[in-house]
């Protein structure tokens, strides 16, 4: 009968997920995905941002030990913070972040981040290296080098700014953060350096990059 008919307004009642099916490895090829009430796929963040890439290892740093000069043009001669990928590595740098202290400035200018792209050219003369650290403080050690002095093969060209702006003529410390997210890559042979346009000014230079195997082009 109509009675026992369901209405176009009714509908049965279905039991939707919202976790996994049932309990998996961590890396297991299979993670089911959830859904709400509507069925649409349910997404959280589950950890920092940068905490999964961390945890397991592909996550390195540097930084200056002691406070360098910027410089007043782009130059060969990098006296500040470079990171290179040396010939023959078997993975990509992929630059995460560059944090700049400014203690100093007595002449008003720019910094920049400055790039070598010829991976035919020569490779990168190491003058002071750092040290690199794994981020995952026990983790093992990577491929990328830094240097708080190095020879580049040529003068490097500006790719990306640093900051919110010039720096000013002036005493006053600052600090600028570049989240760069993954938008700068060094495949083999390549290198990065912070170096300075016009400013006469001292600070400390740190970078975070991920180091992960070379994708085919």
């Amino acid at each position: 009968s109509s009675s026992m008919r369901l209405s176009s307004l009714e509908s049965p009642v279905f039991t939707r997920s919202v976790g996994p099916t049932s309990p998996m490895a961590d890396g297991s090829a299979l993670q089911y995905p959830t859904v709400d009430r509507f069925g649409s796929l349910r997404g959280a963040q589950a950890c920092a941002e940068y905490e999964e890439m961390v945890s397991r290892g592909e996550v390195y740093c540097a930084c200056n030990q002691a406070e360098v000069t910027f410089g007043t043009g782009l130059t060969a001669t990098a006296v500040t913070f470079t990171l290179s990928n040396p010939v023959g590595s078997p993975v990509d740098l992929v630059l995460l972040h560059v944090g700049i202290t400014v203690r100093t400035s007595s002449t008003a200018g720019h910094l920049v981040l400055a790039a070598n792209v010829n991976n035919a050219a020569a490779a990168v003369v190491h003058g002071t290296p750092l040290i690199v650290r794994n981020a995952k403080l026990d983790g093992s050690a990577g491929y990328g080098l830094a240097d708080g002095a190095a020879t580049l093969p040529a003068a490097p060209v500006a790719i990306r700014t640093l900051g919110f702006g010039p720096v000013t003529a002036t005493a006053t410390t600052g600090a600028i953060f570049d989240d760069v997210k993954g938008a700068v890559v060094l495949g083999p042979n390549t290198a990065v350096t912070v170096q300075g346009i016009t400013i006469v000014g001292t600070g400390i230079i740190s970078m975070f990059w991920r180091e992960r195997r070379r994708l085919s082009a």
